[in-house]
């Protein structure tokens, strides 16, 4: 099973407002369950919102706008999609960086409390001065 985020955590990963997390849940760009009357937002999902908000706008773009219509030239297109590529590689790369900082984190956190133990027992053992 996945790890899930609450409503709030989301929105405070994401830097929106809760009210904005609920949208992305109710129009399926973000995935979630409710339990006890709580939205469960599968952790996941927070890294594909750059494709899915993309493809949600790209389908609302297609909706309202003849086929035959060019709203930007080829040029500026293709560096726009060039943009989002380098923006999505960035992204997966920052997530990459937030989960190896909190590995890196636990880890001090274990050292730390190794270090508490081992001054303990030193403290044990140590013998009295004359």
């Amino acid at each position: 099973m996945g790890e899930y985020l609450t409503v709030k955590e989301a929105s405070l990963e994401l830097g929106v407002s809760e009210k904005t997390v609920k949208k992305y849940i109710k129009d399926g760009i973000l995935r979630a369950q409710m339990i006890n009357g709580r939205w469960a937002i599968v952790a996941e999902s927070l890294r594909e919102l750059p494709r899915n908000l993309y493809g949600k706008i790209s389908e609302k773009i297609g909706r309202e706008i003849p086929a035959n219509k060019l709203l930007v030239d080829r040029n500026k297109y293709e560096s726009l999609l060039k943009e989002v590529a380098r923006l999505q590689a960035r992204e997966e790369l920052l997530w990459t960086f937030r989960q190896e900082l909190e590995e890196i984190k636990m880890r001090i956190e274990a050292l730390e409390r190794e270090v508490g133990r081992m001054k303990e027992k030193r403290g044990l053992f140590r013998r009295k001065k004359a």
